[in-house]
């Protein structure tokens, strides 16, 4: 099984590779100039390479958004003000709370269709699935001869066709009238037109800053539904990877097979005992307490630590024979260890890493942002250099119908036992 916290560290490149460039200094908001003006010098273009600091650069990037895009949605100067709009009104905080969880939903909904979700882009996408899947549906329920050949469909002619293909169909056409047949449903297009494109509203500035927390926001999920241990989370945010690694194209193909052949995994390819501990068993949690869990693999690498510190301490005498004595041992040698400070009152530094302050960093960009006023369209401001024609969200260039035959096919590769690459 793979090690799924990997995702994230893809997710994380894919972000840098579509919102990160070091010749976009110029446009004075994109994450590379913010990147200058707080000067984190340790944050570099490959996110693989330094992981680290790029998500936590990142982070910050994204938490700044945050909070100058809910300083607009409030009608507010500084992070001090009273809201002017879209604010708890007087008269809500004596109403039950059910009323009052009712009025955060539809606020925090209305904050999202505004700067995260375009809620336009998703209707088009689900009316697009849904229409290739009752044509798919119609075409699994076609007759088939007994010898396993595609009939005409005209009635009274005893043709057959061994593929239900272009053959058919031109033999079909010959018939006076020719049957009806239902054709491949015309899709709803989520590319944005040429008119679009040079329309008077277009804002690159606007639409960079929302794509980005699309994304971010997607990968902070994933994380956080790591910590909490929650197996369902995570199957959803793999689904929305597959979709924006599929629409990366040819550089994220490898990335986008792994979300598309553990969701074959999940839903048919495992038992489903197998597929239950896939889903939840992806996750440690050796601190207790809420929020506190680990991936797998992460704590696999802790353990690796551990056992490397015990076969450092052999000194000389590490062979093959020791070695299997301490890998067999290892979980009770850690339990004795533990049992054993107990007795002697030994206390433990902490393994955490030291975090930096980065609060005045944070709101040197939450600044920069503001000044800019990002987060208000305006299609009148100068557009972006290096990042022209940003998208406002990258899946508005996903093909939904060659998504669907791209699925199929590894569904017939799977059936006949082809590896996916």
């Amino acid at each position: 099984m793979k090690k799924i916290n990997l995702y994230d560290l893809f997710l994380s490149q894919l972000i840098f590779g579509r919102f990160y460039n070091g010749s976009s200094a110029c446009d004075r908001t994109s994450l590379f100039a913010l990147r200058n003006y707080v000067n984190w010098r340790d944050v570099v273009s490959d996110a693989q390479h330094k992981p680290a600091p790029c998500k936590r650069f990142l982070n910050t990037v994204l938490d700044a958004q945050i909070v100058a895009a809910g300083m607009k949605f409030f009608g507010m100067k500084t992070v001090t003000d009273k809201p002017t709009t879209n604010g708890f009104s007087e008269s809500m905080k004596d109403r039950v709370k059910p009323v009052k969880q009712k009025y955060l939903q539809s606020t925090v909904l209305k904050f999202i269709s505004t700067y995260i979700v375009d809620t336009e882009l998703y209707a088009k996408h689900f009316s697009n699935i849904d229409s290739l899947q009752e044509w798919e549906n119609h075409e699994a329920r076609q007759q088939v001869n007994p010898d396993g050949r595609y009939p005409c469909r005209f009635r009274g002619c005893q043709a057959s066709f061994k593929y239900d293909g272009r053959s058919r169909r031109l033999h079909e056409l010959t018939h006076d009238p020719p049957p009806e047949i239902k054709e491949v449903p015309q899709l709803a297009s989520t590319h944005p037109s040429q008119a679009e494109e040079n329309e008077a509203t277009k804002d690159d500035v606007f639409d960079y800053h929302c794509s980005m927390m699309n994304m971010a926001l997607l990968l902070r999920n994933f994380i956080d539904a790591g910590r909490e241990g929650d197996g369902l989370r995570i199957l959803r945010s793999i689904k929305f990877f597959l979709l924006h690694f599929r629409q990366d194209g040819s550089g994220s193909t490898k990335y986008a097979l792994e979300c598309l052949y553990h969701l074959f995994q999940v839903h048919a390819l495992l038992t489903p005992r197998e597929a239950e501990r896939l889903t939840w068993n992806r996750t440690v949690n050796t601190r207790g307490g809420a929020g506190n869990n680990v991936f797998l693999d992460l704590n696999l690498e802790h353990d690796n630590h551990s056992v490397s510190e015990l076969l450092k301490a052999l000194g000389a005498n590490v062979n093959e024979t020791s070695v299997n004595r301490i890998c067999k041992a290892f979980y009770l040698i850690l339990n004795l260890l533990e049992r054993l400070d107990v007795e002697v009152n030994v206390r433990h530094n902490s393994v955490e890493h030291t975090k930096k302050n980065m609060h005045r960093d944070l709101m040197t960009i939450v600044d920069q942002l503001v000044t800019e006023d990002v987060f208000s369209k305006k299609p009148e401001r100068e557009p972006l250099k290096f990042f022209r024609n940003c998208p406002r969200d990258y899946l508005q260039l996903l093909d939904t119908s060659s998504l669907f035959k791209w699925i199929n096919d590894h569904k017939k590769n799977v059936a006949e036992g082809r590896r996916p690459r």
